[in-house]
């Protein structure tokens, strides 16, 4: 069976960006005798730059329709290692000194995060506003099974700050039947939800559960998030977010 042109196209760009991120795993990779940098020297300027292009690409090509789509473990891999050197690269920075670059509203470009929900979540629409006063919201189209209208959705989920990462529960979740035209103000949509001006969600998972997020990378345009819940058996997941403020 023949491959659809967009989807050829598709495999195209990430086969390109896959390459790269390899090579860039080589070239970018410190020598194994460095000593872990305490200053940014110019050398690790470059080494950041590119592997943020690299990482951004990556994640670019392997976006897929919806949500869980985006569960290749191949581009997983290549990411988490990508995301390894960046983090070296850029040096070690508290929660507490990110947080400014952190809070605001951000679009995910990817993530290898299972849901397990039957749902079509598009994955060109989800996104998160921070603020900084101690909680954020979680904010996506859903595509309901059985040709429904599109709903957008709100989880709310609160934070405390740790040299390390952020602890985190999830506290109320909203729904909105209307979904606003591209161009809405992230901050105003997780407004409107903060004031309860959509309609309120029964109490029940995620709402309660609790776990951990680190920012292990942020700057004007990127932030690279890794994350876990407290359930048993949750396994790590990355997520790739650029910065927005309206919807796309």
């Amino acid at each position: 069976m023949r491959t659809p042109h967009r989807a050829r196209r598709r495999l195209s760009v990430l086969g390109a960006a896959l390459a790269v991120g390899a090579l860039t795993l080589t070239v970018a990779a410190p020598p194994a005798s460095a000593a872990e940098p305490t200053d940014r020297r110019p050398g690790e300027e470059l080494r950041v730059r590119v592997l943020t292009t690299v990482i951004l690409a990556v994640a670019e090509g392997a976006q897929g329709t919806c949500d869980e789509d985006d569960n290749n473990p191949v581009v997983a891999a290549v990411l988490d290692r990508l995301t390894d050197r960046l983090v070296a690269a850029a040096g070690p920075r508290t929660e507490d000194e990110k947080l400014p670059e952190v809070t605001g509203g951000w679009r995910q470009v990817w993530s290898d995060l299972d849901s397990g929900s039957p749902v079509c979540t598009r994955a060109d629409r989800i996104y998160q506003v921070v603020s900084p006063d101690g909680f954020y919201w979680n904010i996506a189209e859903a595509q309901p099974p059985g040709g429904a209208p599109p709903v957008l959705g709100f989880l709310r989920g609160e934070y405390r700050v740790t040299p390390d990462f952020l602890e985190v529960a999830f506290t109320r979740q909203a729904v909105s039947p209307v979904v606003p035209p591209a161009g809405t103000d992230l901050v105003d949509l997780a407004t409107q939800a903060e004031n309860g001006e959509f309609t309120a969600l029964p109490d029940g998972p995620p709402v309660g559960v609790t776990g951990e997020l680190a920012n292990v990378y942020v700057d004007d345009n990127l932030r690279i998030v890794r994350g876990r819940d407290d359930r048993p058996g949750s396994e790590e997941s990355l997520f790739v977010l650029v910065r927005a403020d309206a919807t796309s």
